[in-house]
């Protein structure tokens, strides 16, 4: 079983050849701006993560949505293992290069079985995926939880002044 979104996939199948490295899951764009963007991107998010999801040393963690393997990478030292799920191969390939031997890279749902998490991380992902595909995804994660585990789930907002929230 596969989160099978023929159009996010390609689009993700793409990126990852344009790029070849991290870049490819933030702004697809290839000029300073975006190269900047990324950077900030990847590191506020990495932080707030660690700070947000409570990971154990003796945590089994699964990084949904793994694209190239930068959350699953950055939180491995925090870990006992990782577990990176992505439907995009292109992807995997690249995180399969860069990642330690001790971490695990699937493209099938089916696989997730044989693992029982302790954190899901899910990262600017949802918004890949049709509702269906949400559904059966997080069907399979749901079974696959341990009693005390938690989901932790970070997606992206407008930018627009309207959404914007100020501490005052």
């Amino acid at each position: 079983m596969e989160v099978n979104d023929k159009s996010s996939i390609q689009l993700f199948e793409d990126r990852a050849k344009l790029h070849q490295d991290a870049n490819s899951v933030l702004d697809a764009g290839v000029d300073a701006k975006a190269k900047h963007s990324n950077v900030l991107h990847d590191y506020f998010s990495k932080k707030y993560i660690v700070a947000s999801a409570g990971i154990k040393q003796k945590d089994v963690v699964l990084d949904f949505g793994c694209g190239v393997g930068r959350i699953s990478n950055f939180l491995r030292p925090n870990a006992h293992q990782i577990v990176g799920y992505d439907a995009s191969e292109s992807m995997l390939a690249i995180a399969r290069k860069s990642s330690p031997k001790t971490s695990v890279f699937v493209s099938d749902l089916d696989a997730l079985d044989a693992y029982q998490f302790d954190v899901v991380i899910v990262h600017w992902v949802l918004a890949h995926i049709s509702d269906e595909g949400i559904i059966n995804a997080f069907s399979k994660i749901a079974k696959n939880l341990s009693p005390n585990g938690k989901i932790c789930i970070f997606e992206q907002t407008p930018a627009a002044d309207e959404h914007i929230f100020v501490n005052e």
